[in-house]
């Protein structure tokens, strides 16, 4: 089998790796929208991820590097990536306790659209009509999907536009950041900050001041106090981090092998597995505008790398560093 595995050609194992990557990112949102409907709270959950995360980081980084690819001279911009990726796994994993799995992570999908206005605003980069075009398509599915002012509405769903938005300002930094930090010192700061993030969000949450949020149940996730995981849950807790340090190697492994304008579309497939995830173990079966607005992201997103890809404009470094380590929540 092992073989056969490396008789294949770079673009087809990159493809696996990130599939299976994705795959695996999938059954963490699982898990975590399991554990939000145990006495487990939040930021307990990420604190222990990351903690765990980190030791079997380290040793992933003996293993295909060395602490020296740890060093950096740009902290303070490691620190406001680590930042926003923080802000923007929280509130996402907020709003996913609550909401169908399928729909938080198609809203999630609009990051790319928002990354492509903050281009503009912020790196004053020239976009064109196709590009425009397909970031109006995408943000009337997200419309569709949310429906403000609806009967359907539900206000958690602004939750995940801000995760998706601190996503796409988390990778603009990361493109910035590309040329010059490699993807071991980036994944290693965004996961420090992470845990310092969840402890500070911890702390305050153990001397009451979040008391603020209420009880309603779509914060009950947020506001508990920490507990003593039984074995249990422990063991997802310990899947959690796993899955959070084997997906980071798995999609950089395929980035670095295969091209960019060929994996990006594959990272759709997580539409697939939320679609089926929340059928399969929560019973949310999405309604027809549901799935247009599913529809209407996914070809937004998919003609955007497209369009990039025929014109040539997405380059390796460029897309790996901005897309793939920004991908995990």
């Amino acid at each position: 089998m092992t073989s056969i595995f490396n008789n294949l050609s770079d673009g087809i194992k990159g493809i696996a790796f990130a599939v299976l990557a994705i795959f695996l990112i999938s059954i963490q949102d699982v898990l975590v929208k399991q554990l939000s409907g145990t006495e487990l709270p939040l930021h307990q959950l990420l604190v222990l991820r990351y903690v765990l995360a980190l030791i079997l980081f380290g040793w992933l980084v003996v293993f295909i590097s060395s602490y020296d690819g740890l060093k950096t001279k740009h902290i303070k911009k490691h620190v406001l990536r680590g930042s926003l990726a923080f802000a923007s796994g929280f509130t996402y994993y907020i709003a996913l306790a609550v909401m169908p799995v399928a729909e938080t992570v198609a809203i999630f999908f609009s990051a790319p659209l928002f990354l492509t206005i903050f281009s503009v605003l912020l790196l004053k980069e020239t976009v064109g009509v196709h590009r425009w075009t397909a970031t109006a398509i995408g943000f009337v599915g997200v419309l569709i999907m949310v429906r403000p002012g609806g009967d359907v509405f539900d206000p958690m769903a602004i939750f995940v536009l801000i995760a998706a938005s601190c996503y796409a300002l988390s990778m603009l930094l990361a493109r910035q950041m590309g040329s010059t930090e490699s993807a071991v010192n980036m994944s290693f700061y965004a996961m420090t900050t992470n845990l310092v993030g969840a402890g500070a969000v911890a702390l305050l949450a153990n001397v009451g001041l979040l008391s603020f949020m209420g009880s309603s149940d779509n914060f009950a996730f947020v506001t508990r106090s920490w507990i003593m995981p039984d074995s249990h849950t422990l063991l997802v807790i310990c899947g959690v981090a796993l899955i959070t340090v084997l997906s980071f190697h798995l999609i950089t492994q395929a980035y670095r092998i295969a091209p960019p304008s060929l994996l990006a579309l594959f990272e759709y497939t997580s539409m697939f597995w939320a679609i089926l995830w929340g059928i399969t173990f929560f019973k949310q079966y999405p309604d027809g505008w549901t799935m247009f607005g599913i529809s209407l992201v996914v070809f937004a997103g998919a003609y955007t790398i497209a369009r990039e890809s025929w014109s040539g404009n997405i380059g390796h470094k460029k897309w790996f560093t901005g897309r793939a380590l920004s991908r995990y929540r």
